[in-house]
């Protein structure tokens, strides 16, 4: 339980809210994923998850193997990313409609 609750963050904006708004904002009229390492993922959703939990996977091993204060560092960078993510989509989706 309490790795689920030290990786929260993480599956919060890392994977659920980049991955939902990401699929939403490519569904509006004239947005499209314009990097071109994304553009596979992105157009198999199965894919595009799978790929944002492996994220989890790594911080699994990573759980098992460090001290508390460095695993606060390993999800941070994770969840920050996937905050400022969720924003940049967002700013899109607003410009969008």
């Amino acid at each position: 339980m309490s790795f689920i609750k030290s990786v929260l963050p993480v599956i919060l904006f890392f994977i659920i809210g980049d991955v939902a708004t990401t699929l939403y904002a490519l569904g509006l009229p004239g947005l499209c994923e314009s990097n071109p390492m994304s553009q596979f993922l992105v157009s198999q959703p199965i894919v595009f998850i799978l790929s944002k939990c492996t994220v989890l996977a790594v911080l699994y091993f990573l759980y098992n193997g460090s001290t508390a204060g460095w695993f606060r560092v390993y999800t941070g960078i994770p969840a920050l990313a996937g905050f400022l993510l969720c924003i940049n989509n967002i700013c899109w989706i607003m410009n969008a409609m």
